[in-house]
């Protein structure tokens, strides 16, 4: 019986600063996310807030909203979002139990931020925080 090391990785700790516009519901590419990546959590500070009403979320190509959803983007300058379970998506505990918190990527894919409403008067910026394992290549 053998053991056969089929790739190494390491931890990432990625810090992402997104600016979207005032009246922009356009999806915002974020990062690659190469195949073999597991994605364990992600957090968003508020850093310069927007005028208006309207929400962050932060998602991939498969859910919009997969690991924030519903940050309102008129909170106050490092208001963090994802530290509480209400704040999380699907991917992410969420308050449920799942089998396997975060997601592991079995294909390229992009992480994405959008505003969920066009009624922002001023944009809204914030410093995303991605954490997880990259395999290497």
């Amino acid at each position: 019986m053998g053991i056969d090391l089929i790739s190494t990785g390491y931890f990432m700790c990625e810090r992402i600063k997104v600016s979207i516009a005032a009246e922009s519901t356009t999806a915002i590419d974020l990062m690659s996310i190469p195949k073999g990546t597991y994605i364990t959590d992600v957090l968003a500070k508020i850093v310069s807030k927007g005028v208006g009403t309207g929400d962050l979320d932060i998602g991939d190509d498969d859910d919009a909203d997969g690991y924030l959803d519903g940050c309102d983007a008129t909170a106050a300058v490092n208001t963090i979002y994802g530290d509480d379970p209400t704040e999380r998506g699907v991917y992410l505990y969420d308050g449920t139990k799942k089998s396997l918190p975060g997601k592991l990527y079995t294909g390229d894919k992009t992480l994405k931020a959008v505003a969920s409403a066009a009624t922002l008067t001023t944009g809204v910026t914030a410093d995303v925080y991605v954490m997880g394992f990259r395999a290497q290549a």
